[in-house]
């Protein structure tokens, strides 16, 4: 599931974005893996607000950066994204809009809290899910959460 890696990986970006005061939601496998579900996530999918997200590069200089580059949108809002390795783990940064499907919840509060790390919560994770046609991930968090 959640390996030393990630977790490593995760308290970096933690401590880096807490001291720099940037709201964050951990979203997708990684946190689907973080809240229990049996999946072993391949990166750290996180998201920010797009204002924020031109922060990164500086915030992580010391780590290997790409440009940030504007996604097809799967919905109807527009999305950012840029890539950044940290300790040998892939963590992609998705930026929004403040009206955008990922951080309108950020902003609104509807997340879990799991510790220090702010989720995407399961429920509303599975709707995004369904609505960008990944019908598989969506129903494998139903499905956990039917167990609940």
């Amino acid at each position: 599931m959640f390996g030393e890696k990630l977790e490593k990986t995760l308290r970096t970006i933690l401590d880096r974005l807490k001291e720099k005061n940037i709201g964050w939601m951990l979203a997708g496998s990684s946190n689907m893996a973080f809240q229990g579900i049996n999946i072993v996530p391949r990166d750290l999918d996180v998201i920010v607000r797009f204002r924020d997200l031109k922060k990164i590069g500086e915030i992580f200089s010391d780590c290997e950066v790409s440009e940030i580059r504007e996604l097809k949108p799967l919905i109807d809002k527009p999305a950012w994204e840029l890539i950044m390795t940290i300790e040998w783990v892939e963590v992609q940064v998705l930026g929004e809009m403040d009206d955008g499907e990922h951080v309108r919840f950020l902003l609104s509060g509807k997340t879990v809290e799991m510790g220090e790390i702010v989720c995407f919560d399961l429920k509303t994770e599975a709707e995004v899910y369904a609505k960008t046609g990944r019908l598989d991930r969506a129903d494998m968090i139903k499905n956990f959460l039917k167990k609940d």
